[in-house]
């Protein structure tokens, strides 16, 4: 090859090579100037959408990738900011009365999409500033920020309808109670976004919830109890509501607990007495026959509950039903040690009263009169049980109970008496020489 063709070559290649770098430069310098281009608003933004008691919604949207700041101030804010400081406003977040912030990426897919945003604010019927502006990916802003105002609505009344609902009200049913909460206009409901609800079931469990959302209220699991303490048969439950802008709703439900007559159930207890002494320790003297009755000294459940604040309490006050056991005990077995036959109504021990009403109706039905025969010695009993029904253990096998024991004692010394003669002006007292067991009485 001759010198002169290939300095024709290497002409040709130089040319080449400049052509080619210049396009290179001139797409590279022109898509830098199309990165360093700041962000154009979609047409119609950005601008408010519309207004809640507590949320201001702004519709926005950029022509390109990027980042859109925001920041919301309480008050006819006029100060004049640039678009770093809003920026650096809304990356600095809350700062009273800086009320909200708002940082939003634009993705490609949201290129020259209207997108709305919604901002969290805390007052009504307040006048809010707006500031927002947009910088594309490479970090240019444009020029100025945009001002909006926007004026949030009226706080809305709290307009739900609540309930309650507790099927079972026994303690032998894990009674358990619901909550009941029902939205029907969520449009005018006043359960806004960050609403706050407390929920105390008045036996020391309580709960707690912020809506997350208008209209949300507590899951289920929040709303629903089950009793298990006996230390009163009537709670007050208590909901109080307050949405964010201040409006607020209290209610208060009754929940019955109800149990049998027995104290792990709450205040009864059964307990069975001699009519005579009102003691349920029973004692007879050997050798000497006693007629005893017995008398039904039992407290029932929940009988007077009271509750605050004028609120209708729930007595346990429905039919009891009781049977009296005379020498037995419930599953047949003799319990009477006493040598002789004992009488109980004039027939011979063991009898069983049957399942009967009371009579009178209360816990102050007697037993039969019970004979205790001067046979009996010291050390022997004869046992007599009652058992007792409520609607919490109604069916026949549920009974609960309890015994008195009438117990033959070894008769104490007759007290020594001495015959005297007492004549006018003398002293007249008497006296006795042994220790007196007992009653002694006095006759002239």
């Amino acid at each position: 090859m001759n010198t002169q063709r290939k300095n024709a070559i290497t002409g040709y290649l130089v040319r080449k090579i400049r052509r080619i770098t210049f396009s290179v430069f001139f797409i590279l310098y022109f898509f830098q100037g199309i990165l360093a281009q700041a962000p154009q608003w979609v047409p119609g933004t950005p601008s408010v959408a519309s207004t809640g008691p507590t949320t201001i919604t702004l519709n926005h949207g950029i022509d390109r990738v990027g980042t859109v700041y925001i920041i919301v101030f309480n008050f006819n804010n006029t100060t004049v900011y640039t678009s770093a400081s809003v920026r650096s406003q809304a990356i600095a977040g809350v700062n009273y009365p800086r009320v909200a912030t708002a940082i939003i990426p634009i993705t490609s897919g949201n290129v020259n999409s209207i997108l709305p945003a919604i901002l969290d604010v805390t007052q009504s019927l307040r006048l809010y500033t707006i500031f927002i502006v947009a910088e594309n990916s490479t970090g240019t802003l444009q020029a100025t920020p945009v001002r909006l105002t926007a004026t949030t609505l009226a706080c809305p009344q709290i307009e739900i309808l609540t309930g309650w609902s507790q099927p079972k009200i026994c303690i032998t049913e894990s009674p358990t109670a619901t909550f009941n909460v029902v939205i029907l206009d969520p449009a005018n409901s006043g359960i806004l976004k960050g609403t706050e609800w407390t929920i105390d079931w008045g036996d020391g469990a309580s709960a707690s919830y912020t809506s997350v959302a208008d209209n949300d209220i507590p899951p289920l699991a929040l709303r629903r109890h089950t009793y298990t303490s006996v230390e009163d048969c009537n709670y007050v439950f208590s909901n109080s509501i307050r949405n964010p802008c201040g409006e607020t709703r209290s209610v208060q439900y009754v929940a019955v607990v109800h149990g049998r007559d027995i104290p792990s159930d709450g205040d009864g207890e059964l307990r069975i007495v001699d009519n005579a002494t009102n003691s349920s320790v029973i004692q007879v003297c050997e050798g000497t026959q006693t007629v005893i009755t017995l008398r039904d000294n039992s407290t029932w459940n929940c009988q007077n509950p009271v509750l605050p604040g004028g609120l209708l309490a729930v007595p346990n006050n429905d039919p009891r039903n009781i049977e009296w056991l005379y020498g037995r005990d419930p599953s047949g077995g003799t319990q009477n040690t006493i040598t002789g036959t004992v009488l109980v109504g004039g027939l011979s021990a063991p009898q069983t009263s049957g399942r009967i009403n009371p009579v009178p109706y209360g816990p102050s039905s007697l037993s039969q009169p019970i004979t205790i025969p001067a046979s009996a010695r010291a050390g022997q009993f004869f046992r007599v049980y009652l058992k007792n029904w409520n609607k919490c253990n109604w069916a026949d096998p549920d009974f609960v109970s309890t015994y008195v024991d009438i117990v033959v004692i070894a008769a104490p010394p007759a007290p020594t008496a001495p015959s005297r003669t007492v004549c006018f002006g003398a002293d007249r007292t008497l006296s006795v020489t042994s220790t007196p067991v007992g009653t002694i009485t006095w006759y002239r």
